[in-house]
C-alpha cells in the first residue's frame, strides 16, 4: 500500500540523511549542519552546490574589434543550489518559510562554515506522493548572496 511505502521511504530517508551528515563531517559524533538560515538548521540536502561568480560594472563590454574591456566590481559572490528528495509536508514548509523573506542570514559549508546575507531565487516544491494528509515532497532552492 501507499501508506507502507511512505513509511519505508521515510525510514530510508532518515538513514540516508544520517549517513550524509556523518560522511560530510568526516567523523562520527555530532553531525555538521550544511545549511542554516537565520540560525535554524535545515535538513541535510541530497544535492548541494556552491557557485562563485564575479560582478562586473556597467562599463564592462567588448570593443568593436571584440576585445573584452572588463571592470570587475566584486568577486566571489556565492550562489547555493540545494535539493531535497523526500521531505514531509512540515519539512517542506519549514524550508519554504525560511527562504520567504526578502533577506536572511545563511551559514553554509564551503570547505569551512561561511556566513552571508542572501535572498532566495527560484524555489520549487514538487509533490511526489500523497495519501491521508501525508505528503512526500521534493524541494529545491537557489540562494544568492547580496
Amino acid at each position: 500500500t501507499l501508506n507502507s511505502s511512505l513509511l519505508t521511504l521515510k525510514k530510508e530517508l532518515k538513514t540516508l540523511n544520517s549517513h550524509l551528515k556523518v560522511r560530510r563531517s568526516g567523523k562520527k559524533g555530532k553531525a555538521m549542519d550544511i545549511l542554516k538560515i537565520d540560525g535554524a538548521a535545515l535538513p541535510a540536502p541530497h544535492e548541494y552546490r556552491v557557485s562563485l561568480s564575479d560582478l562586473d560594472s556597467a562599463d564592462t563590454g567588448r570593443t568593436e574589434d571584440g576585445v573584452l574591456v572588463r571592470a570587475r566590481v566584486r568577486g566571489g559572490v556565492a550562489k547555493i543550489t540545494a535539493r531535497w528528495l523526500a521531505l514531509s509536508t512540515d519539512q517542506c514548509a519549514a524550508i519554504l518559510n525560511a527562504t520567504a523573506p526578502d533577506r536572511f542570514t545563511v551559514e553554509y559549508f564551503f570547505g569551512q562554515t561561511r556566513t552571508a546575507q542572501m535572498y532566495a531565487g527560484t524555489r520549487t516544491a514538487d509533490l511526489r506522493a500523497a495519501r491521508e494528509g501525508q505528503g512526500v515532497w521534493e524541494v529545491a532552492v537557489e540562494l544568492v548572496e547580496f
